[in-house]
This record gives structure tokens, C-alpha cells and sequence, in this order.
């Protein structure tokens, strides 16, 4: 995460303390390392002609809360898809909540690369966690 932070230079902000502090003592629930796509937002699910398929791959080994992140992120999939994923996979609650963490990094991505309006809802997540 160092690199993205050094690369927002969010020093001179009100809650860079508090999101450094965040960053350092809070320990998100995990389920365990499973494959994930790594980028999953539904602009990367395109529809073929056999069903769903997914473009533009950062795959690696994770928490899937990883994936789920950016899922909810960005306005995210329909209602329908959630019923369907949670009929098969469902979510516990403590990984839900920390949802909003693990989006700080695609965040920070985005205040780099597209500017500083992304800015409040970092500081939103870090005012939800912090002490």
C-alpha cells in the first residue's frame, strides 16, 4: 500500500494520520486464500452468448473480500446477481463489514490516477474505522 499512498501524497490532508493509523492496527476478517479475478467490477463481466465472461484479469490468491470490494464498488452488480452469489457463497457478516476497508486501496488508485473527488470517501472509510 506504500507505494499508492507516497504516489496520492496524502500528507497534507486532515485524516492522513488517522488513515496511516488504519492502515497499521486494523485486522479485517479473513476466510481464507481463494482464487480471485483481482479487477471485478462490472464493466469487466461482459454477456456471451453461453452466459457471463470476464475480461481484464488481475488474477492472483486472496481473500475474496478483495474481489467483493470492488463488486460493491462504483455502483456494483444488480440485486439479482447478490441473491444468486449468496445462494451459493454467502457472505458472513464480519467479512461484509469490512468490505468498506478493503475498497481504501482502489480508492487511493483512483485519487491518483483520476484526481482528488475520490478523496471523501476515503476519508469516509477512515473516519468509519478509526479510533
Amino acid at each position: 500500500m506504500k507505494p499508492v499512498l507516497d504516489a496520492c501524497d496524502l500528507r497534507h490532508w486532515t485524516f492522513h494520520d488517522a488513515l496511516i493509523q488504519l492502515l497499521h492496527t486494523y485486522v479485517p476478517p479473513t476466510e481464507g486464500p481463494v482464487w480471485i479475478h483481482g479487477d471485478l467490477w462490472n464493466g469487466n463481466v461482459l454477456m456471451g452468448e453461453d452466459g457471463a465472461v470476464l475480461i481484464d484479469p488481475s488474477v492472483w490468491i486472496g481473500e475474496r473480500a478483495v474481489d467483493l470490494a470492488m463488486m460493491t464498488l462504483f455502483g456494483g452488480f444488480p440485486e439479482t446477481f447478490w441473491r444468486r452469489y449468496e445462494s451459493v457463497y454467502p457472505i458472513p457478516d464480519a467479512v461484509r463489514s469490512a468490505l468498506p476497508f478493503y475498497q481504501l486501496y482502489y480508492l487511493l488508485v483512483h485519487v491518483h490516477l483520476f484526481g482528488g473527488h475520490y478523496l471523501n470517501s476515503v476519508e469516509s472509510i477512515v473516519r468509519r474505522y478509526g479510533s
